[in-house]
């Protein structure tokens, strides 16, 4: 079964998409499995289009095209695993999506068995391949980096600033200097005092 088309209406300037109808389904089985088999079914569950067409397929003769309710049946299968291929039509003025392939069992493993009727839904694949935009191959060059600043003339505002750094520095260092002989006076008055 086919999924539901898009109900919306086509954008200007492009086809609208067809009603489902006109896919042509194919079945071809996979050689060298056997779905009665247990120690098959790990491959069996691995298998992809690709994988199926390596492993050989043989074409079945029978194939269904989908009328409006997007739907075929294929009836008396034999036990086996098949690779479904779908055709979308070509009708001029529609677009129709391709469907992607893929690998099915007849019947299907199912919870409480084997499942002999059956309901697929086959996945549409875009029809238009766009290619992704891709990063630039070589790094942008890096902006320009300004030149340094030259030096500037100095100015007599330079110079005040200069010269408050200095005398801030010494202040400190006549304060610390004060400090340091208050504690010395204080100690030689507290020995001539007590008498130690």
């Amino acid at each position: 079964m086919l999924p539901e088309h898009n109900p919306d209406p086509a954008a200007e300037g492009t086809y609208p998409y067809g009603d489902g109808s006109g896919y042509t389904f194919s079945l071809s089985r996979v050689k060298g499995l056997d779905v009665k088999d247990p120690s098959q079914w790990d491959t069996i569950q691995k298998l992809t289009p690709e994988s199926a067409r390596k492993a050989g397929v043989s074409p079945l003769p029978e194939k269904h095209v989908t009328g409006q309710d997007k739907t075929v049946r294929f009836n008396g299968l034999s036990v086996g695993v098949y690779l479904v291929t779908v055709t979308p039509p070509h009708i001029a003025g529609q677009l129709n999506p391709g469907v992607a392939d893929f690998v099915v069992t007849a019947p299907m493993a199912d919870v409480d068995g084997w499942k002999c009727d059956a309901t697929i839904w086959a996945k549409t694949v875009p029809s238009v391949s766009v290619a992704p935009t891709l990063p630039p191959t070589s790094p942008a060059a890096p902006p320009s980096i300004p030149p340094a600043r030259p030096n500037l003339p100095r100015t007599g505002s330079d110079l005040i600033d200069t010269l408050g750094i200095a005398g801030t520095g010494v202040l400190g260092g006549v304060l610390v200097l004060l400090g340091i002989g208050g504690t010395l006076a204080a100690r030689a008055r507290r020995k001539n005092q007590f008498g130690e």
